[in-house]
C-alpha cells in the first residue's frame, strides 16, 4: 500500500471516526448551553471551541501541525464532556431554562431526561475514554518520530511518516542506496587552520550540502568531520533509490563550485571532494543502546560504499556494480562499460568491481 493510499485509510481516518461523533455531540450541547445562558464568557468559550474543531478538521501539511491537531483531539473531546456535564449540571438546578411545562409534566420530564442523560454520558464517556487512548498513543509515536528523524530528514519526509502505519523504529533488513561524500585533503589543510576557520569551512560545506541532499530524496545519517553518509530508500521506502543516489551526486559535484567559491571568499583553501556509492541490502533501524540510538545502516554493503568513496579521485563519482545494475537506463548512458574498473577494498576480501560516473553527459 503506498503513503496516500495509508493516508486516506490509517490513523487520520480510524480516529476521526472515533472522535468527530463525540466532537459533533459536544457541539450540540455546547449550542444547547448558548440557548441557555447569557452569560458571555460561556457564549466566547462556545464560538472558541468551534473555531478549534474547525482546526481539527483541517487537513495538516506539516509535523507541527499534525501534533498540535492530535493536542487540539484530545482537547475537545474531554472539553465536550465537561461541556457535556456542566450542561447536566446546570439542568438539575434549574430545569426550567430548558423549557416551561406544567408542574404535573416536571417530574415525568425530568425523569425522562436524567435517563437520557445517564445513558448518553455513559456512551459518550466510553467514547472519549477510547479516542483518547488511541489519539494519546499515536501522538506518543509522533512526538518521537518528530523528534529523532528532525536530525535526519526534512519536515515534508516527517509529515509522510506521522501518516503512514509503519514501524520506523523497527530494525529490519532492506534493499537501498547509500552514498558516502568526502573531502580530498582537509586534513592536511586544517593543520594550517585555525580552529574558528576549520569551523567555518565544515558549515559552509555542510551548510550547502545538506539541504540538497534532502531536496533529492536523501536522509543525512551522519557526518563525521568533513564525511557525509546519505541514504536513499529509507526511512521512506521507494524504488528509484540508486537513480536518487546519483543524481544527488551529481548535484554535489555541481554545487560544489559554489562551496569552492564561498571559501575563497572567506580566504580558505579550495578543496576536491570524492563520492562513493553502493547499494544492496542493509539493516536499516534505531541501533544502539538506551543511553544513545542512531538511526542508521549496518552491514557489508554500507562498508562497501565507504570504501568507493575512499577510493575515489577528486570530482570522481565511484559506483559499485551493483548500483549500476539498479539504474535506469537514462543514467546507464553515464556508466559505460568502459568506465569499468576493478579496486583494493580494505578489509573486503578480493578486488572490487566498480564504474567511475560521467560528470559530463554526452
Amino acid at each position: 500500500m503506498d503513503n496516500d493510499t495509508m493516508e486516506q485509510t490509517g490513523t487520520k481516518w480510524t480516529t476521526k471516526a472515533l472522535a468527530l461523533p463525540v466532537l459533533l455531540f459536544g457541539l450540540l450541547i455546547g449550542y444547547l448551553a448558548w440557548v441557555a445562558t447569557e452569560n458571555s464568557v460561556a457564549r466566547a468559550a462556545y464560538v472558541v471551541g468551534f473555531l478549534l474543531i474547525a482546526y481539527w478538521l483541517y487537513t495538516p501539511k506539516s509535523p507541527r501541525h499534525i501534533i498540535i491537531r492530535q493536542i487540539l483531539s484530545l482537547c475537545l473531546i474531554w472539553g465536550c464532556l465537561v461541556i457535556f456535564a456542566f450542561t447536566w449540571a446546570m439542568f438539575e438546578a434549574r430545569p426550567e431554562l430548558f423549557g416551561k411545562v406544567d408542574a404535573g409534566e416536571m417530574q415525568l420530564m425530568l425523569t425522562s431526561i436524567r435517563l437520557s442523560f445517564g445513558f448518553w454520558g455513559v456512551v459518550f464517556a466510553l467514547g472519549a475514554f477510547f479516542a483518547s487512548r488511541r489519539i494519546y498513543r499515536s501522538l506518543e509515536r509522533n512526538l518521537q518520530l518528530s523528534g529523532l528523524f528532525s536530525r535526519y530528514v526534512p519536515p515534508s519526509v516527517i509529515a509522510q511518516m506521522l501518516k503512514s502505519e509503519e514501524d520506523f523504529f523497527k530494525t529490519h533488513k532492506v534493499e537501498l542506496s547509500v552514498m558516502f561524500v568526502d573531502l580530498r585533503g582537509f586534513t592536511a589543510a586544517s593543520a594550517n587552520l585555525t580552529a574558528e576557520q576549520v569551523k567555518e569551512l565544515i558549515n559552509v560545506f555542510m551548510g550547502i550540502m545538506i539541504p540538497l541532499a534532502h531536496s533529492w530524496r536523501g536522509t543525512v545519517d551522519k557526518t563525521v568531520g568533513d564525511e557525509i553518509m546519505v541514504l536513499f530508500g529509507a526511512p521512506i521506502a521507494y524504488a528509484d533509490h540508486a537513480d536518487q543516489a546519483v543524481k544527488t551526486a551529481l548535484a554535489f559535484l555541481k554545487a560544489h563550485a559554489e562551496v569552492n567559491a564561498e571559501w575563497q571568499k572567506r580566504g580558505l583553501p579550495s578543496l576536491q571532494m570524492g563520492i562513493g556509492i553502493n547499494t544492496g541490502e542493509m539493516a536499516v533501524g534505531n541501533i544502539g543502546c538506551k543511553e544513545r540510538v542512531d538511526y542508521t545502516v549496518l552491514g557489508h554493503h554500507v562498508n562497501l560504499g565507504a570504501r568507493l568513496c575512499g577510493k575515489a579521485a577528486g570530482s570522481q563519482i565511484l559506483i559499485s556494480e551493483y548500483t549500476r545494475a539498479h539504474l535506469s537506463e537514462e543514467l546507464k548512458r553515464l556508466v559505460p562499460p568502459e568506465n569499468y574498473l576493478e579496486i583494493e577494498a580494505k578489509g573486503i576480501a578480493g578486488t572490487v568491481k566498480a564504474y567511475s560516473v560521467n560528470t559530463a553527459p554526452g
